[in-house]
C-alpha cells in the first residue's frame, strides 16, 4: 500500500518532474465538479510526514504535532484512532481536501521507540537536500524524498529480522535484501539518466 501511494502522489516520472497524480489533473480536473477538483488539488499538495499523537483521539480525530516542523493539527482517521495511544507516531499523508483534514488510506501506526532513528535519517537529508537547494522546504523535501522513511522501516525490518533469526529457526522475511535492491535499481536509474545528459 505504501509503495502505491507513494508512486501515484511523489515517483517523477522519466524526463519530467511530473507524478501520476498530476497527469491526472491535467487530464481529468475539467471533467470533475468543484469538490473533486479541490480534492484533486489537496492530492497533488500533499506529502508524506512523521506525527507524534499528542493527546487522545476524540470521535476518530487525533491531535497531532509534525515532528520534523513542528506544526500541529488534527487529523481523522477511525482506525488509527482506535488502535493508538498518546506518543504513538503517525507515518502519514494529511489530505487537506475535507473538514476534519483526514490522513491517506496508507498511513501506519508506529511506536514511539522510532521516532529518533527516523527523524535523525530524515533531517540529514533534509540538511544534504539544503545544500544543493537552499530554499527548500520541508514539504519540498518530503515530496521528493518521502521514500526515505520507508527505507528506514524497511531496514530496521531486516536488522530485527536478522537478529531475531539468529534465536529460532522460524523463516522471516529479509527487508534487507528488498533494501539492497531498491538501491540497485536506484543507481541503475541514475546511471541511465548520466548517459542521456
Amino acid at each position: 500500500g505504501r509503495f502505491l501511494d507513494w508512486y501515484l502522489h511523489d515517483y517523477r516520472l522519466e524526463g519530467s518532474s511530473k507524478r501520476v497524480v498530476d497527469l491526472f489533473a491535467e487530464e481529468a480536473e475539467s471533467r470533475l465538479p468543484a469538490a473533486e477538483q479541490e480534492r484533486v488539488r489537496a492530492w497533488q499538495s500533499s506529502y508524506l510526514s512523521l506525527y507524534r499523537i499528542t493527546g487522545p483521539a476524540v470521535d476518530g480525530s487525533l491531535p497531532l504535532v509534525d515532528v520534523l516542523q513542528g506544526d500541529q493539527a488534527t487529523v481523522w482517521h477511525g482506525g488509527l484512532a482506535r488502535l493508538s495511544r498518546p506518543g504513538d507516531l503517525v507515518l502519514g499523508r494529511i489530505l487537506r481536501s475535507s473538514v476534519p483534514h483526514h490522513f491517506s488510506w496508507a498511513a501506519i501506526l508506529l511506536p514511539a521507540e522510532m521516532e529518533a532513528g527516523l527523524v535523525s535519517l530524515v533531517t540529514h537529508g533534509y540538511r544534504q537536500h539544503q545544500e544543493t537547494h537552499s530554499d527548500a522546504s520541508w514539504p519540498e523535501f518530503l515530496s521528493h524524498s518521502g521514500y526515505l522513511f520507508n527505507h528506514y522501516l524497511l531496514k530496521s525490518a531486516a536488522e530485527a529480522g536478522r537478529s531475531s533469526a539468529r534465536h529460532t529457526n522460524k523463516a522471516y522475511y529479509d527487508a534487507f535484501r528488498t533494501v539492497e535492491k531498491l538501491q540497485e535499481a536506484e543507481q541503475r536509474l541514475r546511471e541511465q539518466v548520466a548517459k542521456k545528459a
